[in-house]
């Protein structure tokens, strides 16, 4: 059974120029886009859509964590404060995946977070500052 996921490494700076990501493809057989990646203060972020099968996926995740990278689904990367959102749309024009939709029965912006990236390109366009980054 095969598996596909978008996930977020968190790693420290001594981890940045180690093998991580080819050891997952060469010795699990997984196969990774690269969506995003930076490294602030000492600290790397990289978002990565995996394919593979379910028990190699398992075992790469088992292998991330024994080496002390933390792994997160994208799906926590980016969310929206329901509460804040006026639903102006800018985040539409803004964003590179299209998470973001008009509903046109309500005019209200919907946010599919299974499509984010967490580029965070929405993070700096919303002027209602109601898009936020976890990391």
């Amino acid at each position: 059974m095969s598996i596909e996921r978008k996930l977020i490494l968190h790693f420290s700076a001594e981890k940045a120029d180690k093998p991580l990501v080819n050891r997952l493809i060469k010795e699990y057989d997984l196969e990774l886009n690269f969506l995003h990646a930076s490294m602030e203060n000492g600290i790397g972020t990289m978002v990565v859509g995996v394919v593979g099968s379910a028990e190699n996926f398992e075992k790469g995740m088992r292998y991330l964590s024994r080496v002390g990278v933390q792994v997160e689904d994208i799906s926590r990367g980016i969310y929206r404060d329901e509460e804040r959102c006026t639903s102006c749309g800018a985040c539409i024009g803004f964003c590179l995946s299209s998470a973001f939709t008009l509903d046109p029965n309500n005019q209200k912006t919907i946010f599919n977070s299974n499509k984010c990236i967490s580029c965070g390109t929405c993070v700096k366009a919303c002027p209602a500052r109601c898009m936020h980054r976890k990391f």
